[in-house]
């Protein structure tokens, strides 16, 4: 998770993190805009 999303500061759930992140990346609304992700 860390590898994936160097911008989170701390790891607690890894697994849900990811999820949330991935969710957030899918609707647009991630945090930062250089996430390396582009809308297709």
């Amino acid at each position: 998770v860390s590898q994936a999303f160097p911008h989170l500061p701390v790891i607690l759930n890894p697994l849900q993190q990811a999820r949330q992140q991935v969710a957030a990346l899918e609707s647009g609304s991630a945090t930062g805009t250089d996430s390396g992700f582009e809308q297709l």
